[in-house]
């Protein structure tokens, strides 16, 4: 991806990031981990609307645990603004059990932005 386009995205999810921690008629939440703590589809959503075409898939995993944003090969999630190689290595991964870490990583699910849904 080139740099231009990385700096786009990247100043997207920072918009978005921002309307969700301080403006009204968002969820309340303080931080990208309570945005990634049930709201990353929304968060996703709202993403993929401001991007338009530029980004071709939001993933989700199996068990509907985790929502994000990929563009050019590179995934974006409320946490990882910079963007990450492997949707693998994005924090909340982490933070699940290891059951719950392994059934999601089973199988991940490509939405085509047409077909997602808040």
């Amino acid at each position: 991806m080139d740099k231009s386009t990385d700096e786009y995205v990247q100043e997207t999810i920072k918009m978005v990031l921002y309307d969700f921690i301080h403006n009204e008629g968002t969820p309340h939440v303080h931080d990208a981990v309570e945005i990634n703590s049930g709201y990353c589809r929304r968060f996703a959503s709202r993403v993929l609307k401001r991007l338009g075409s530029l980004s071709k898939v939001t993933r989700q995993d199996a068990e509907d645990i985790h929502t994000w944003v990929e563009v050019d090969g590179q995934h974006y999630d409320a946490e990882v603004i910079g963007g990450v190689d492997d949707p693998h290595d994005l924090p909340i991964w982490e933070r699940l059990t290891d059951s719950r870490r392994e059934h999601a990583a089973e199988a991940c699910s490509v939405l085509n932005p047409d077909e997602f849904r808040e």
